[in-house]
């Protein structure tokens, strides 16, 4: 068999709930669950198959509802 098991880690990434944004975040994507995320400095990188730069791109914690105006005073 072929492992297809893939650890990604997505850095600089803008991370957004409804009222803020926290920038320059990263995130660790074990298969298909995030299993870290955070300040760079804080989270556990290791074994790190792919890295993929988020600079300019944002993380939302849901997409239930992800149109806000919340986050109009960053823009």
């Amino acid at each position: 068999l072929i492992s297809l098991k893939k650890v990604i880690l997505i850095r600089n990434i803008n991370l957004m709930n409804l009222y803020e944004i926290f920038f320059g975040y990263s995130m660790v994507v074990d298969e298909d669950k995030i299993v870290d995320i955070g300040m760079e400095g804080n989270i556990k990188i290791e074994n790190i198959d792919l890295v993929i730069d988020g600079k300019g791109n944002f993380l939302a914690s849901s997409f239930i509802d992800i149109h806000n105006h919340g986050n109009m005073k960053v823009l």
